[in-house]
């Protein structure tokens, strides 16, 4: 197996944005791709500008940059207890993948 610090890195895309007043952040997005499937590493509206069509917004463009990029699904990560996130990932057409589970290393590992 290669060594993944040599591995090409062309193909992997992040689509960054994000709006800052008086330098705090309104909203943001960060999602990527590794060639094969998309991830939404983090999307976020700061609460007064939410329910507003704001983060749905940003998630198609974030899709449509994913999407020209030819990747065809995009995973992301919520919290259990995270209620209102829950409701606006089913509100978009996220399923729930119960099949899979979440592992964790420590980068201390390698």
């Amino acid at each position: 197996m290669k060594n993944p610090r040599s591995w090409p890195t062309s193909r992997a895309t992040h689509v960054r944005a994000s709006l800052h007043e008086k330098a705090t952040p309104l909203w943001a997005i960060l999602c990527g791709h590794d060639g094969r499937r998309g991830l939404v590493h983090h999307l976020a509206v700061r609460t007064e500008s939410r329910r507003q069509g704001v983060g749905r917004a940003l998630l198609f463009a974030g899709l449509a940059a994913l999407h020209a990029e030819r990747i065809h699904k995009c995973h992301l990560l919520v919290f259990g207890n995270n209620q209102e996130g829950l409701a606006f990932w089913s509100a978009v057409g996220a399923q729930l993948r119960g099949e899979l589970q979440l592992l964790s290393l420590p980068t201390s590992a390698a």
